[in-house]
């Protein structure tokens, strides 16, 4: 799990940003979207780009007790402002 949006930026406030129920698959996010799980930890929230299936496994993670919620984004926004390099890695939906 390796790309973030910074702390300072509060995914649910930015525009075109919308909450959804968490997916069963990265699948069914739409090719133009970007999925986002928001992570709740005890000082901050973190917001990872959920860019493959075998990210999407590692957010899902069942052991992972912490509280999510799930959002999606314009693509574009979320390489943006994640640093996210396409030519490094593909986004498989």
């Amino acid at each position: 799990m390796g790309y973030y949006i910074p702390n300072d930026i509060d995914v649910s406030k930015r525009p075109n940003t919308i909450r959804v129920p968490q997916p069963e698959s990265l699948s069914e996010i739409s090719k133009d979207q970007a999925l986002i799980c928001a992570i709740s930890n005890p000082f901050f929230d973190a917001y990872g780009f959920v860019y493959s299936e075998q990210e999407f496994k590692e957010f899902t993670y069942s052991k992972d007790n912490r509280p999510k919620r799930w959002y999606t984004m314009p693509l574009d926004q979320a390489i943006e402002l994640t640093g996210f390099n396409p030519e490094l890695h593909s986004v498989s939906h």
